[in-house]
């Protein structure tokens, strides 16, 4: 069958019958080579068909990243903001999340690659989209302050020598959190273990007391 679909295609391809042609490539997706059909269609400069072939492959999870990247271009291409927003959004569709970042980047739509680098956690795409691309120094010092250390820290050294020209004071804040957190102060050390120290002093003590009482006793 698959191969019947595919002749009809190639047939209404040849026609220039290229809705037509598309509408039986897609029923051939999960078993003909994707790369035949996006081939033809990269060739034929038919954007909207290949948007629609490259839509259906990551819609059954067999797009992979160079598909990702040819579907967000076609997108761009076509200035489909909604249809931007509808992939970033996408619930269990999967794709190479920092290939999407990076083309969404290269493309100039920042907020999409910056709210898609939220939704997926990567930490250091997001202070980087939001230092180098969005100016957002203060924003990224803020981010980084809500993170687990570990984070925060790998994401500083990533961006401080860029954040701290512009924002010294709030990056100086979250360093010394960060070192704080790091590195617990010995005087807070010694207060932790005071309690204990003072206990077993105390007991000490009452064992002497008890012992001298004992001997007088005697």
């Amino acid at each position: 069958i698959v191969d019947i679909q595919r002749k009809y295609g190639d047939h209404l391809y040849s026609k220039a019958d290229f809705d037509g042609a598309m509408s039986q490539y897609l029923l051939t997706v999960g078993k003909l080579e994707p790369s035949y059909v996006i081939r033809k269609f990269l060739d034929a400069q038919r954007i909207h068909n290949l948007t629609l072939y490259l839509q259906a492959l990551h819609e059954k999870g067999l797009g992979n990243s160079e598909h990702t990247t040819l579907l967000l271009n076609c997108y761009t291409k076509l200035k489909d903001a909604g249809a931007l927003d509808k992939f970033i959004r996408w619930d269990g569709l999967q794709f190479d999340p920092e290939t999407a970042i990076q083309t969404l980047c290269a493309a100039g739509y920042v907020e999409h690659a910056l709210h898609l680098a939220r939704r997926h956690n990567r930490h250091l795409l997001v202070v980087a989209i939001l230092v180098q691309d969005g100016h957002k120094h203060l924003e990224a010092v803020e981010y980084m302050a809500a993170l687990p250390p570990a984070d925060a820290l790998t994401c500083v050294r990533a961006v401080g020598a860029n954040v701290m020209p512009v924002e010294p004071a709030a990056l100086t804040a979250l360093l010394k959190t960060l070192c704080a957190s790091s590195f617990p102060s010995s005087s807070s050390s010694a207060h932790a273990h005071a309690p204990a120290t003072t206990h077993a002093a105390a007991s000490g003590r009452k064992g002497e007391a008890d012992r001298g009482a004992g001997g007088s006793g005697g």
